[in-house]
């Protein structure tokens, strides 16, 4: 069976003391994927050779480091997912205790300063000069379809914003904790099963405990209850809308890679090119035109595929260039990590 080249430099799987994988979240394809591969090759040019382990989703890169973390040295690397500075040091906890609780070569954890990797190619200096030259277009075209952008998505960030913060209480409750011993036990006489009626009793205190914590006699307690995640939304929804192109924080909270979604459908909208549907009639994109959203985004994806190589190299250049560069401070940080 032939093997993709790609792959073995990938997902390697043998021990090496000049050898660390960086597990993060995203596709083999991904902008995560091929912006670590870059910048570790400029960053860290005496080594140690890092190999960029995309596992798709955060769940599946602390799956990934148990399978792999007893053999391979490894650092983890997620998304900020709108967590507050809370419960970010609280996950950082949680994967120090888990990493010396399991026995991996564990060099640490960190979440990117933004919410997503995709977040640090909006800035101007880095998406400018990458898109005017894609798309044969002007600065003030950009900066229109980043405007434009941020002002239609407001509802969708806020909902996902409160989303976020209301699943992290609910995950705090997890009844996972209604799980006691129920497994045989060794006696000296052998194996001996645990009694039934003992586990069932058990399974009733622990369950209401559990209720305990998400209602009272007034009924379920919050975030349960939905006030909060109500208000948070409504609240978010009136702040978010004054925002602009000029304005940092969405830059920063937002989920960045709708952003850079919605601003490349619109400049490949306005005019025909190399991203024109038809490749025998050169025309703007008619997104709307298209049969469903499959139909989009799988011609979306053509065009990102395009791009997203000149986005990673605009913005390795800009955090490597200057030392002084104020972005490059947390990239240091994360190579630190990689050094161990």
């Amino acid at each position: 069976m032939p093997v993709d080249p790609l792959f073995p430099d990938k997902y390697p799987r043998g021990t090496s003391t000049g050898t660390v994988a960086i597990l993060c979240e995203g596709d083999v394809n991904s902008y995560e994927a091929d912006f670590l591969e870059k910048w570790a090759s400029v960053a860290l040019p005496s080594g140690p050779i890092v190999h960029v382990w995309p596992c798709g989703t955060g769940s599946a890169v602390r799956g990934m480091a148990d399978a792999i973390g007893r053999t391979v040295r490894i650092a983890a690397l997620l998304d900020r997912d709108f967590h507050e500075e809370s419960s970010i040091a609280k996950v950082k906890k949680k994967w120090s205790t888990d990493a010396e609780k399991l026995g991996w070569s564990f060099l640490g954890f960190r979440m990117w300063g933004r919410n997503e990797i995709e977040n640090y190619f909006l800035d101007d200096d880095v998406l400018l000069p990458v898109m005017t030259e894609a798309f044969g277009c002007s600065g003030t075209d950009v900066s229109q379809a980043v405007n434009e952008a941020v002002k239609l998505l407001v509802p969708f960030q806020a909902l996902q914003y409160a989303l976020h913060q209301t699943r992290s209480a609910w995950e705090d409750s997890d009844p996972q904790s209604l799980i006691g011993p129920s497994r045989p036990q060794w006696k000296s006489t052998g194996l001996e099963a645990v009694d039934a009626k003992k586990v069932e009793k058990d399974l009733k205190i622990r369950l209401a405990k559990w209720q305990s914590v998400v209602s009272d006699n007034d009924g379920l307690r919050e975030p349960w209850k939905g006030d909060v995640i109500l208000s948070t939304y409504s609240t978010l929804v009136q702040k978010w809308s004054s925002y602009t192109s000029d304005s940092m924080e969405w830059r920063e909270v937002w989920a960045g890679k709708e952003v850079l979604k919605l601003v490349r459908q619109q400049l490949a909208a306005k005019k025909a090119g190399w991203w024109s549907a038809d490749e025998a009639k050169a025309n703007p994109v008619a997104w709307s035109e298209m049969k469903n959203n499959r139909a989009r985004d799988a011609h979306d994806r053509e065009i990102e595929n395009q791009l997203r190589p000149k986005l990673v190299n605009r913005l390795v250049a800009v955090i490597t260039s200057i030392a002084s560069e104020p972005r490059r401070a947390e990239f240091d940080e994360l190579a630190n990590i990689l050094k161990g």
